[in-house]
C-alpha cells in the first residue's frame, strides 16, 4: 500500500511547506531558490487584499478582474490516495494568466461527485467546491515573495518579469484537511482596489 504523504501542518515553515507541495514536479530544494516568507506588511496593498482573506482565490481573482476565471493544468501526479497538480487560472478575454498554483488533494476527503469533477481538469477548484456546497474552511498559513528569476520560473510556464507573492494555505472539508494550495497571483495592477464587499464570503 502506498503511504499517505504528510500534511503540511506537519511542516514550521513556509519554505519547508512549499517544498513538499512542489516535490512531484521540481527538483529539491533548488526550486525554493529566490523566494522568502514574507509578513502581510510587506505586501503591496491590492497584493494584500488578493492574498489575506478566507475566500477562494477562484472568486476573488475574478472579482478583482471582472471576469470569470479558466483552468489550464500544466502537470499532474496522481497516486493511491493523493492528486497533485500544478496549474494556472487565465482570462478567457486574452488568455493572460493571473494565477499559478500547485494544488494537493486528499481525494479520500471528497465525495465521489466532487473527486470525478476535479480529475476532469476542466473546472477551477474554487467553482467546484462551491458548486457542490461542500462545507469548507480556508485557512491560510504562510506569504511568500518571488523573484523573477526564481528557481520555479524556469521550469514551468509562466514569463514572470517582475516580483510576485503568493500564500500556501489549507482547505478543510468537513472539517477534515483535504486541499493543499501554493497560490501565486499574476498580473495585477498596483492601483487597483478591492472593498470588503467586493469580495464577499463564499462559505455556505
Amino acid at each position: 500500500m502506498i503511504s499517505r504523504p504528510d500534511h503540511i501542518t506537519s511542516c514550521d515553515n513556509a519554505l519547508s511547506a512549499l517544498s513538499l507541495l512542489a516535490k512531484p514536479f521540481f527538483d529539491q530544494p533548488m526550486c525554493l531558490d529566490g523566494i522568502q516568507p514574507v509578513d502581510d506588511k510587506s505586501l503591496p496593498r491590492t497584493v494584500r487584499e488578493l492574498l489575506t482573506h478566507q475566500n477562494h482565490m477562484t472568486t476573488t481573482l475574478q472579482n478583482y478582474h471582472g471576469e470569470s476565471v479558466a483552468l489550464r493544468v500544466l502537470r499532474y501526479h496522481l497516486d493511491e490516495h493523493c492528486y497533485t497538480r500544478e496549474i494556472v487560472l487565465t482570462l478567457p478575454s486574452s488568455n493572460t494568466i493571473v494565477e499559478y498554483g500547485i494544488v494537493r488533494l486528499d481525494l479520500d476527503a471528497l465525495s465521489t461527485e466532487v473527486r470525478e469533477e476535479i480529475l476532469a481538469k476542466q473546472r477551477p477548484l474554487g467553482d467546484i467546491l462551491i458548486s457542490h456546497n461542500v462545507l469548507r474552511r480556508i485557512e491560510p498559513c504562510w506569504l511568500l515573495q518571488l523573484s523573477p528569476e526564481a528557481a520555479i520560473w524556469k521550469s514551468t510556464e509562466p514569463v514572470v518579469t517582475q516580483e510576485s507573492f503568493g500564500r500556501i494555505g489549507i482547505i478543510y472539508c468537513h472539517h477534515q484537511p483535504a486541499i493543499e494550495l501554493f497560490e501565486v497571483v499574476l498580473n495585477v495592477s498596483q492601483d487597483h482596489n478591492i472593498s470588503l464587499s467586493d469580495k464577499g464570503d463564499d462559505q455556505p
